[in-house]
């Protein structure tokens, strides 16, 4: 298991968030499930109240370099803070996640993240 810190906030507000990362991969397939899981942010950055019902979702950014994360998952719940990411063919690859509050405010982007598929655990 891995664990990313990555920092997010809606509507333009900062808080750091952990988001804990378990890699999986199927032997036969090489090909792994990532799954991340990360905390609502309770302030905005400017250091206001973020409450979780302003809140309309979270976007994840993947690439396999640093300054291109071309692959978005949107949440579009703000009480899901967990996400599968399936067919991960790239023994590595990066990734950041962004807030997007209910007026479609998104907070700046975390600090991006390596993630290296070689520290996975292989599933039977």
């Amino acid at each position: 298991m891995l664990t990313l810190q990555l920092v997010a906030c809606g509507g333009g507000g900062g808080a750091s968030d952990t988001a804990t990362v378990n890699n999986n991969i199927d032997q036969n397939q090489s090909a792994a499930i990532l799954t991340i899981s990360w905390e609502a942010p309770p302030y905005r950055q400017d250091g206001s109240v973020l409450d979780v019902s302003e809140i309309m979702g979270y976007r994840v950014y993947t690439g396999l370099t640093a300054d291109n994360l071309d692959q978005t998952f949107w949440i579009n719940d703000a009480n899901q803070t967990n996400l599968d990411i399936t067919q991960l063919l790239a023994q590595s690859f990066y990734i950041a996640m962004v807030v997007v509050d209910i007026y479609g405010v998104e907070s700046d982007l975390s600090a991006v993240q390596a993630v290296d598929l070689s520290e996975a655990t292989f599933a039977n």
